[in-house]
């Protein structure tokens, strides 16, 4: 039978926490679900951890090492058989009710995302994330405000518009390019409700403030819309980079 989502996982050396992300996807009260994990030659015992479940609606795809997000994604969209695509990172997790709850809500919008909790030390904690008044691709260039692991978006739709862009000058941001590359598309549809856990921590690509903010000046750079909303988006990102390359120089040396 063909799922009607295919859930997108990208991994590396994440076995101690894919065991809890592919747990959340077992748990979902909808049941007609793919999970293609892209393993990115991991060193530890991610891929055993995953074939651990023994479920046949989960593939590991060992494309070898890549070290770009975008193309590991890229990889499993390209086998994805279900008319909706699910992005999951290996140390995020979902509720249960989280796919039964988008795809009630989708009606005739490209994406679906939704709210969350932030898992910092074991703890919730949550910080709200409002979507800002006006234009969609105006609200998204003043600031990103889509979970990458809360999205549901239809397979055609990155059929027609391309799926992630593998420019390493993205760098963490190769979602926010699309946000802003399908933005003008299509109506992205907000359940509000808390049905991601987004895992905090220091190892993740967010924590290197420099580069992320590098990846959303490229993905701005990139983005079609034109004009005051976009100028002042990025001179304001110009002016954290450079707070933040100051920051950099002026810290004493680790001991």
């Amino acid at each position: 039978m063909t799922p009607a989502v295919s859930v997108v996982m990208a991994a590396r050396d994440a076995a101690a926490t894919i065991g809890e992300a592919v747990e959340s996807v077992l748990a979902q009260t909808l049941g007609e679900w793919e999970l293609l994990v892209v393993d990115d030659g991991s060193s530890d015992a991610t891929v055993d951890v995953v074939r651990s479940f023994g479920d046949d609606r989960i593939r590991v795809l060992s494309p070898g090492r890549l070290g770009v997000l975008a193309q590991l994604r890229n990889v499993a969209i390209g086998e994805a058989r279900g008319e909706w695509i699910a992005l999951l990172d290996a140390d995020d997790a979902w509720l249960p009710e989280k796919l039964a709850r988008q795809l009630a809500a989708a009606g005739e919008a490209g994406l679906v995302h939704t709210d969350a909790d932030r898992l910092i030390d074991g703890r919730r904690v949550h910080v709200p994330v409002e979507r800002p008044p006006g234009p969609l691709v105006e609200a998204l260039v003043r600031e990103n405000f889509v979970y990458s692991s809360s999205v549901l978006v239809r397979r055609a739709l990155l059929s027609e518009h391309g799926s992630f862009d593998p420019d390493p000058a993205l760098f963490g941001s190769p979602d926010y390019e699309l946000w802003l590359r399908l933005a003008p598309h299509t109506e992205f549809a907000y359940v509000d409700e808390v049905l991601l856990l987004y895992r905090v921590h220091g190892g993740q690509m967010s924590a290197d403030v420099v580069r992320m903010t590098d990846g959303a000046l490229a993905a701005l750079r990139k983005s079609a819309p034109r004009g005051p909303a976009l100028d002042a988006r990025l001179r304001q990102l110009r002016r954290q980079r450079r707070r933040a390359r100051l920051r950099a120089f002026v810290r004493p040396p680790a001991k």
